[in-house]
């Protein structure tokens, strides 16, 4: 057997179940959801916010974190922990902080990032030895270890393992000693050194015998079985697991159990026992559907927690087919274990599996069939998509040469001679100054003074040269400064992390939706005060904009304006997502999603 199978196995025995969440039991996954999706709306809306408030925020992103952790969901758990991090930091509270950043530390090395979580580790090392906490310090050196042993360094592995066990010695902590143990156990293993495996096996048999903990010796007795089995020790072999799994205590459902039945249907094997092989090849053959029917009834009901049951229907017929393939293999070790009983038992079942081998193989193939024509249909899904959104681009794209174009006429143009017009009637001022007492002359020369602003203004709107040369906040910035007045209501722009790295065409869409949303705050919704806020969200730009004028109901709309059309466009073009919350007399609020990556 090869050495990745056996530290397979090996590891597959040291998996546990994930810790208690931190949830309480009244909080579903359901209304965690809503009530972070109130918390953030009521956040965004305080002005001025407190301590309590990012508590609050980062509380909840802390046990959504936990939840999807407890359903194998990690890459939202770690997005969760980083955002709930992001609040804590807020909060100062240094000890939430730091426990954080040791989920944050596990998902990394889950992740194979063994750099970023070395560097997490370290961090909390160091703050753990500030504190003098030796027990918390005990346990990152043995995380370290963990991550060196994932990254092949076994060397360094079994450095930290000793210098943890080292610390432990002060505390005198034996169960905390005994988890140590078993890693230096999987660490001698891996160095293929199996007689001081062996030793330290039984040194945790003899510590978890010591203090009664069940659950420890079974582990420590399942390790001496499965090494003397690596030494062709058989007959040792099973009667270490045996003891084993007489006294495991685990859940019926338990992976740790699977192995021992693995195990031992092995050894049973290997001594020619071939009652007793037959007998845990078909226990764990049984333990191993059952497992995997379990983990799918797990996956399928969350996945109807969150997406609901339409949207899964597509997972669930992989899973399907996933259960149709395990049980065929099963079939097919069940197969193998017949030919050796009899020979004539062999030949009929043989012939029985055959019918049923080419029978599945026909819903085999109808199931592939269905899923290429399902692929086919999603192609052309795909492709009218692409058809629409490069039509969609090449619209926008006309439709900003052809605002360049007339920008650079009405400045070179029309711009000039009107240039030319005021330097005129400048120099009909200076030769003549009673002209100016003239109402006529000053009208004119009033009006003249508003078209050089109105066309200045005109091609600053069809061609925002700030967006290009400072970004697109310091552009938005430049677009709410031109409404600075007493004829104009106050705008309060807020922004947080938003990224230099979008092509031109995205900033420029977001800049035209932003111009168009406060053009309807000021033009329609005779609006006092507007609030503007553009911030992300994992891989989205998030946009919001809220007016306290006087609102409409969109179900009665009479006609939709160009305006409103444009932005609709823009973001289908950006393939993001727009909604309205309005009411009459109560003012309009605007939320975009976008994805800039």
């Amino acid at each position: 057997m090869n050495k990745w199978i056996i530290s397979g196995i090996l590891t597959l025995f040291y998996l546990t179940t994930a810790g208690q969440s931190a949830v309480d039991s009244v909080s579903s996954y359901k209304e965690l959801n809503i009530l972070l999706q109130n918390a953030r709306k009521e956040y965004v809306s305080k002005e001025n916010k407190t301590v309590e408030d990012d508590r609050k925020m980062a509380t909840l992103y802390y046990k959504l974190a936990t939840r999807e952790e407890e359903i194998y969901n990690y890459k939202m758990a770690f997005e969760y922990y980083t955002s709930s991090l992001s609040y804590f930091k807020k909060t100062r509270d240094t000890a939430q902080v730091y426990e954080i950043q040791k989920r944050i530390a596990q998902r990394y090395k889950a992740a194979e990032m063994y750099e970023e979580a070395l560097e997490l580790y370290n961090e909390l090392l160091d703050y753990y030895k500030d504190k003098d906490d030796l027990t918390n310090q005990a346990y990152i050196l043995n995380d370290i270890a963990k991550v060196h042993r994932d990254r092949g360094a076994i060397d360094e592995e079994q450095v930290y393992i000793n210098n943890a066990i080292e610390i432990n010695n002060k505390i005198n902590d034996t169960t905390l000693l005994i988890t140590f143990i078993l890693d230096k156990v999987k660490n001698y293993e891996l160095l293929n050194e199996m007689d001081s495996a062996l030793l330290y096996a039984f040194k945790s048999f003899q510590l978890s015998n010591a203090i009664e903990d069940e659950t420890s010796l079974s582990k420590s007795l399942y390790l001496i079985g499965y090494l003397n089995k690596l030494k062709s020790d058989y007959d040792k072999a099973i009667k270490y697991l045996v003891k084993s799994e007489e006294i495991y205590q685990g859940s019926s459902l338990s992976r740790d159990r699977l192995a021992i039945y693995t195990q031992l249907a092995d050894s049973y094997s290997k001594v020619d026992d071939h009652e007793n092989a037959y007998k845990y090849s078909v226990m764990a053959s049984d333990l191993n559907n059952a497992i995997l029917k379990n983990d799918i009834d797990e996956a399928r009901d969350n996945a109807a927690i969150k997406y609901g049951t339409f949207q899964t229907k597509y997972e669930n017929e992989i899973l399907a087919k996933d259960i149709a393939n395990n049980a065929q293999r099963n079939i097919n070790q069940k197969r193998a274990l017949y030919i050796l009983t009899a020979g004539l038992t062999v030949l009929l079942l043989l012939i029985y599996y055959l019918v049923r081998f080419y029978t599945q193989k026909i819903r085999t193939e109808k199931i592939i069939n269905s899923q290429k024509e399902e692929i086919n249909n999603q192609k052309i899904r795909e492709l009218q998509d692409n058809i629409k959104i490069s039509s969609m681009q090449s619209m926008i794209e006309g439709q900003e040469i052809e605002r360049e174009r007339i920008a650079k006429d009405l400045h070179d143009s029309l711009g000039g001679l009107l240039s030319t017009i005021k330097l005129h009637f400048d120099s009909v001022k200076a030769k003549n100054g009673k002209i100016n007492k003239v109402a006529a002359y000053q009208n004119a020369n009033a009006l003249l003074d508003t078209a050089v602003d109105e066309v200045r203004s005109i091609s600053h709107n069809l061609q925002p040269g700030s967006l290009k040369k400072l970004g697109l906040v310091a552009a938005i910035r430049d677009l709410i400064n031109r409404f600075n007045g007493p004829n104009y209501p106050e705008i309060d722009f807020q922004h947080y992390r938003v990224p230099d790295d979008m092509d031109n065409i995205t900033k420029l869409s977001i800049y035209r939706i932003v111009q168009e949303l406060l053009h309807n705050a000021i033009k329609h919704a005779t609006a006092s005060e507007i609030l503007l806020q553009i911030n992300v969200e994992d891989d989205e730009l998030v946009i919001q904009c809220e007016d306290d004028g006087i609102g409409f109901d969109p179900n009665n709309l009479k006609r939709k304006g160009m305006g409103m059309e444009n932005i609709k466009s823009r973001i289908n073009y950006l393939k993001g997502s727009l909604s309205v919350d309005s009411k009459e007399g109560e003012g309009t609020s605007y939320l975009i999603h976008i994805k800039y990556k």
